[in-house]
């Protein structure tokens, strides 16, 4: 199931061996699995997406570079 999130943040990912790239912040759609967490964005023309393990992602949220929207009722 998908939420969305804004990143307020810096936050970074790594492409396979690449070097870590950020995202740029603004609101996200967020999938979560029981290990990785999903990123997608629209940039222009261009959807992006990141896949980054859920700890870090987890960090990015207790550090407070990535805001959790409220569960609508």
């Amino acid at each position: 199931m998908s939420s969305n999130v804004t990143i307020v943040g810096e936050v970074s990912y790594r492409e396979g061996d690449g070097p870590m790239m950020l995202i740029r912040p603004g609101l996200c759609e967020l999938d979560l699995t029981t290990s990785d967490a999903t990123l997608g964005w629209q940039e222009g023309d261009n959807r992006l997406s990141a896949v980054m393990p859920r700890g870090d992602f987890e960090r990015f949220v207790k550090s407070g570079a990535v805001r959790m929207e409220a569960a609508r009722a």
